[in-house]
């Protein structure tokens, strides 16, 4: 049978190293403190050490919190959450680069891993652990690999071996003051003389972990209980079964206490086991029956098989044929699920010796095929170092041609700006030329004719006497007139070049009269329309602004055939937009772009000049059209008070 000393190595390390955070200490203190005599209590504390840890991002609390969370599950025996904890606990301290810790938890998981069967896998765990305790100077770490290394050895057959590793383990601590450590010892050489039927000494190293445990201030039920167990267990192979009873009822207590649930099912087997054998079979139903609950919540199937079998031969003492072919049935029906799980394990294990068998024939081929491979490898290295230096000279062609590619796009791209260039330059040429075509012509059809007039009438003064005295004042008003018509043209001569309302009074005005002008013709209506109009603007966004507005309006004139004019000026902060919208007919704004005139060249020169974004909505066939100019605004581009006030005197 097997014997279950080892409950109690599922809390056995304690508490290392000196911590930052009081109150997170003091939750860790009180967890650690409840966690075998009151485990619900070191879950709750437990749990309120994982919040604060989570508020406060300390991954060495965060680490302690899973671990003690995974202690309180392995002593439940849900030995699969407990692993799941004990794994975020590592996750925790690897990222902290804590050894000390990390040996701990690898401990534990080793633990875990024993009592799963998964002896390999601990194996690999204890030796890590042994190694990382080497390195930090932790003995009692390393001996505890030692120790449960042993325990393998134990539970794979090999008890010489066990038994070796279980004295020295024990040499090495018995006389030092870790009563947990030697708790431990005393447990592994007690079950190893049971394996080896001296009972004697089994009883004696027992005994005497019993009295440890019971002087050890930290009070440890489990451990306890599983002392009082093997006790039981002992005596059960003597045959006193009063001592045998009355040990496992202790263990029974303890586990309780503890709320062990796997030792409180294991112990009370036994106990019915002991009232059965005593011939005390209701008793025995009591406990069958209540171990029952407790292994059906386990899913401990060989656990299950015998309460079974043994509550069927209970209930058939007590004439209770029908319950106890029930649990006939039931313990056949545990027999058949471990005989299908230990079949399809014993497939498993022909597979992957079949498996291993195949993989040493492929092998033994691949050795044979390395020995060909090497001779190809030598002819493939010459073609590599060839195909190597083939990519080498088409990269570096590649490369050149890329270098030569690139700069012909930036040749490119240059003539491209020298020809945008010459074609503003020769843009701002054409309109000059014309502007000066346009003056001279103003000239000679507007002042050449006034002149000529107004020397006609001057002649006349010649033939009239002093006496013609109102003829020769009807010939000076025709002077008069005329000179009067001459002054009119010549300001709107100098308005067209360069209005004097413009410079002196700025932008605003300026629309105002170059609207006023438009309007006078009773050809159209011009109405100017300005927002937030202060300060004035410099110079140069002044006369772009204008000017830009001049061309647009030239182009309505020309094209649109508009009856109504509305110019916008909105001033703010950050930005100022000009806006000049009309009735007339729509056009496709592309002919406007794409044009052979100089009037988007104009434009585009102007908003240059002043970093301005251009807008145009018109449609062809669609009345109205709306050109929008958006210059961004900051304190650079107004004009000083002081230098406005200058400018308008």
């Amino acid at each position: 049978m097997k014997y279950h000393l080892f409950v109690l190595l599922i809390s056995l390390l304690s508490v290392l190293g000196s911590f930052q955070e009081p109150d997170l200490q003091s939750y860790l203190q009180k967890a650690e403190q409840y966690q075998f005599d009151q485990p619900d209590s070191s879950l709750h504390y437990a749990l309120l050490l994982k919040e604060k840890a989570l508020e406060s991002n300390d991954s060495i609390y965060l680490g302690e919190s899973q671990r003690v969370i995974g202690v309180y599950f392995q002593l439940k025996g849900r030995l699969d959450s407990a692993g799941k904890y004990y794994e975020r606990s590592l996750n925790y301290y690897q990222g902290t680069q804590d050894t000390v810790r990390l040996t701990r938890i690898i401990l534990s998981l080793a633990l875990v891993d024993i009592s799963k069967g998964q002896y390999d896998k601990a194996l690999n765990s204890l030796l890590t652990a042994q190694k990382y305790a080497e390195s930090v100077g932790r003995e009692d770490y390393r001996l505890r690999s030692i120790g449960e290394v042993a325990r393998i050895y134990s539970l794979q057959g090999d008890h010489e071996n066990a038994i070796e590793q279980a004295r020295y383990f024990y040499s090495q601590v018995k006389d030092g003051d870790d009563i947990r450590q030697k708790s431990i010892a005393l447990s592994y050489l007690s079950v190893e003389f049971m394996h080896f039927k001296d009972y004697d000494s089994s009883l004696f190293y027992l005994n005497k972990n019993l009295v440890l445990e019971e002087n050890n201030p930290v009070v440890n039920p489990t451990a306890l209980g599983a002392i009082h167990q093997n006790i039981a267990s002992v005596y059960t192979e003597l045959k006193v079964q009063d001592k045998s009873l009355e040990n496992f009822q202790k263990a029974l207590s303890y586990y309780e206490r503890a709320g062990y649930l796997i030792g409180i099912a294991q112990v009370s087997l036994n106990i019915a086991t002991e009232l059965t054998t005593e011939s005390k079979f209701q008793e025995a139903k009591n406990y069958i029956q209540s171990a029952l609950q407790g292994a059906q919540y386990l899913g401990d199937l060989h656990l299950l098989r015998e309460m079974y079998r043994l509550e069927s031969e209970i209930l058939q003492k007590l004439d209770d044929y029908k319950g106890s072919l029930q649990s006939f049935t039931n313990y056949k029906k545990m027999n058949d699920s471990i005989f299908n799980i230990e079949k399809q394990s014993s497939i498993n294990e022909l597979l992957t010796q079949y498996e291993v068998g195949q993989k040493e024939q492929q092998i033994e081929v691949q050795q044979a095929e390395l020995l060909a491979q090497e001779a190809r490898i030598q002819r493939n290295q010459i073609f590599i170092l060839a195909l190597f230096i083939i990519v080498f000279l088409v990269v570096l062609l590649f490369y050149l041609w890329k270098n030569r590619t690139e700069k012909a796009h930036r040749l490119e791209r240059q003539e491209a700006q020298l020809k945008l260039r010459e074609a503003e330059i020769n843009a701002i040429i054409n309109s000059q030329e014309k502007e000066r075509n346009r003056f001279a012509r103003d000239l000679h059809d507007g002042f050449g004719q006034l002149i000529s007039v107004l020397k006609l009438n001057l002649d006349q003064l010649s033939k009239f006497s002093a006496k013609d005295g109102d003829k020769r004042m009807e010939v000076f008003k025709n002077g008069e007139s005329v000179i009067n018509e001459m002054y009119s043209e010549l300001r709107n001569i100098c308005f067209d070049l360069m209005p004097q309302t413009l410079v002196k009074r700025g932008l605003t005005p300026a629309l105002k009269e170059l609207g006023a002008k438009l309007s006078s013709t009773d050809q159209l209506n011009c109405e100017v329309l300005i927002f937030n109009n202060s300060p004035r603007l410099k110079e140069l966004y002044e006369i772009s602004l204008f000017r830009i507005t001049q061309e647009w309006v030239n182009n309505i004139l020309k094209y649109a055939e508009a009856d109504n004019i509305t110019i916008q000026l909105l001033k703010d902060p950050e930005e100022l937009t000009l806006t000049v919208e009309d009735n007339g007919n729509g056009f496709d704004p592309r002919t406007f772009y794409e044009g052979a005139g100089n009037g988007w060249k104009n434009i585009q020169t102007r908003l240059k000049l002043i970093n301005a974004d251009f807008d145009l909505d018109s449609r062809t066939g669609i009345k109205g059209t709306m050109m929008t100019v958006n210059v961004p605004m900051n304190k650079e581009h107004f004009i000083p008070t002081g230098t406005e006030e200058k400018l308008t005197n």
